[in-house]
C-alpha cells in the first residue's frame, strides 16, 4: 500500500508555479517516514521497505507529470546481518555489525583480545585474537574547512566560529586498514569502538567505512570500549566472545526511481539524491527525497515549451550504501546511455540536517542547522549562480568548497569524476549513520530554501546557456 498524505494546494504565478514551500517539502517527508517504520530493515536496499518507498516516488513522479517514469534495477549480494553478540566476561556488551564483515561460525568464536590504542602494526602478536581498537574518526571544526578548503562562505550570522568540533563521518585515520592488516595477521576477530559521545554502538555507514568479508567485526560504543581498555591495563588477558550471524543473498535487487521532463533540446540537466537509508533516515535522505520531489514538482507545473530549452531528469538513487559508491550513477549510465551522453549538468542534493551537541549522552538540537557543504563546477559563472541562489533563499552557514581543494562527496560524486559539471549540497552531522536518525533531526525549515536554492541553478542551467558549457 502506498501512502499519499494531503498536498497543500497550488497555484500558478504568472508563467511561474507555486515555488516548494516548507509545507509541500515536509508532507514528503512525512510520507517515506511513515513507509519506513512500517518495515523492520527500514528503507535498506533490497528490503521491502526499499521497494515500497520506490513505488511511492514514482507514483508522486507521475502525479507531476513527469514522462518515462520507471525503475532502473540493480542485481547485487545483500549481506544481512540475524543475530549479533559480544560478551567480556560473561557481560554482554551492546555491539552492531560492521557492515560487510564476515560471519563467525555456527559456535561463535572465542578469544583473547588484544587491545591496540592508536595504529596496528606488524610487530604485533595478533594471531588468533580479537584486536579491538578505537576507529580515530577525523575531527575538525567548520571553521577550519572554510578558511582551509574554501573560497566562498555564507555565514550571515558568524555562526561558525561559533561552533564546537566536527567529526569528517567517513574519514578515519587508522581504519579500515587495522581491518585488513589484523585479518592478514591471523585475527580471528575485530571491535572496533566508535568515538561518539553518545557512546552508541549504532553505525551504519556507506561503503568508505566498510570491509571486504575476511573476518566478523562489530562495533562498540565509546564507554564501554574505555572500560575494557581499563580492565585489559589491569589483568593484560581478557577473553571474549563473538557471535554474528545472518543471510546472503546473491541475487537481491534495488533500482533507482527517474522520471523526465523532455525540453526543446536534447541536452539534459539532472537533480539527483538517494532513497535508500539503514535507520529511519529522516535526514538521510528522506530529506534529499523530499526536496527532489519539490523540485521536480515545481517544474513539471511549469510550461516547458516556453520555459525549458534543457531536458530534466529526476534521479532518486539506489544502493548508496553498497560498493561502487555512488552505486546509482553507474545504474543510471548503464540504462541510459543516451541520456547520459547528454548530461551537461548535475546537482546532487543530501541531508538536510539539524545541528546537535551532546548532553547527557544523548544528541539535543541547538536550534541551528547542520552547515551546508557545496561543491560548484569551475566555471566562475556557475559558481556565481550557485552563490546568488544562496543568498537570495537565505541559505545561511554554507561553505562552497574550492575547486580541487577536496574532491566532490555525494550523489553526483562519479558525474564529477566524468568531467560533467556537478553541483553538490550535503551535511554531515555526527548522528549520520546512526539509529537517532529519526524525522525529529530534519532540519524542516530549511527544506524549501534548499529547494528554491536548486530551482534557481535548474533555470539559470537549462534556460541561459546554449549547447555545451563544459569548458
Amino acid at each position: 500500500m502506498i501512502i499519499l498524505s494531503e498536498q497543500p494546494v497550488v497555484k500558478s504565478i504568472g508563467y511561474h508555479p507555486f515555488p516548494p514551500s516548507t509545507e509541500e517539502a515536509w508532507s514528503y517527508v512525512e510520507d517515506v517516514i511513515e513507509i519506513t517504520r512500517k518495515h523492520a530493515e527500514h528503507r535498506r536496499a533490497g528490503t521491502p521497505g526499499d521497494q515500497e518507498t520506490r513505488a511511492y516516488i514514482a507514483k508522486r513522479l507521475r502525479e507531476f507529470g513527469l514522462q518515462d517514469v520507471k525503475e532502473d534495477s540493480q542485481t547485487f549480494t545483500k549481506r544481512s546481518y540475524t543475530e549479533w553478540h559480544f560478551e567480556v566476561g560473561g557481560t554482554e556488551i551492546p555491539s552492531f555489525p560492521l557492515r560487510s564483515s564476515a560471519f563467525t561460525p555456527a559456535e561463535g568464536i572465542e578469544a583473547d583480545i588484544l587491545y591496540v590504542d592508536g595504529m596496528l602494526s606488524d610487530d604485533m602478536n595478533v594471531a588468533g585474537k580479537i584486536v579491538m581498537m578505537p576507529i580515530n574518526v577525523t575531527k575538525t571544526t567548520y571553521e577550519a574547512i572554510a578558511k582551509g578548503l574554501a573560497d566562498y562562505v555564507y555565514d550571515p550570522k558568524e555562526n561558525l566560529a561559533k561552533r564546537d568540533s566536527c567529526y569528517l563521518i567517513s574519514v578515519a585515520d587508522n581504519y579500515p586498514g587495522a581491518y585488513y592488516m589484523a585479518a592478514k595477521m591471523g585475527a580471528v576477530g575485530f571491535i572496533g569502538i566508535l568515538p561518539f559521545e553518545t557512546g552508541t554502538a549504532d553505525f551504519y555507514p556507506d561503503s568508505s567505512m566498510i570491509v571486504r568479508p575476511e573476518i566478523p567485526a562489530l562495533y562498540i560504543g565509546k564507554y564501554n570500549g574505555e572500560a575494557i581498555k581499563e580492565r585489559f591495563e589491569k589483568q593484560q588477558i581478557i577473553t571474549a566472545r563473538m557471535d554474528l550471524r545472518g543471510t546472503l543473498d546473491e541475487f537481491a535487487s534495488t533500482a533507482n526511481v527517474m522520471g523526465v521532463l523532455p525540453g526543446l533540446t536534447d541536452d539534459v540537466v539532472m537533480v539527483t539524491t538517494h532513497h535508500d537509508t539503514g535507520w529511519e533516515g529522516g535526514v538521510q535522505d528522506a530529506s534529499g527525497v523530499a526536496t527532489v520531489l519539490a523540485v521536480a514538482r515545481y517544474f513539471a507545473d511549469q510550461p516547458g515549451d516556453i520555459y525549458r530549452e534543457k531536458t530534466l531528469v529526476f534521479n532518486f538513487g539506489a544502493n548508496h550504501f553498497g560498493w561502487d559508491y555512488p552505486a546509482s550513477n553507474t545504474i543510471f549510465k548503464d540504462h541510459n546511455p543516451e541520456l547520459f551522453n547528454n548530461l551537461k549538468a548535475v546537482i546532487g542534493v543530501e541531508h538536510i540536517a539539524k545541528e546537535v551537541r551532546v548532553e547527557n549522552r544523548e544528541y539535543v538540537p541547538t536550534g541551528r542547522v547542520e552547515p551546508h557543504v557545496i561543491w560548484a563546477p569551475r566555471s566562475p559563472m556557475l559558481r556565481k549562480w550557485a552563490q546568488e541562489a544562496i543568498e537570495r533563499h537565505d541559505l545561511a552557514d554554507s561553505l562552497m568548497i574550492r575547486p580541487g581543494s577536496m574532491a566532490l562527496i555525494g550523489e553526483a560524486k562519479k558525474y564529477y569524476f566524468s568531467g560533467i559539471p556537478a553541483y553538490q549540497i550535503i551535511s554531515a552531522p555526527p548522528y549520520l549513520y546512526d539509529s537517532v536518525d529519526t524525522i525529529e533531526m530534519v532540519a524542516k525549515d530549511r527544506l524549501a530554501p534548499v529547494a528554491n536554492t536548486v530551482v534557481d541553478i535548474v533555470e539559470q542551467l537549462t534556460n541561459l546557456i546554449p549547447g555545451n558549457w563544459i569548458e
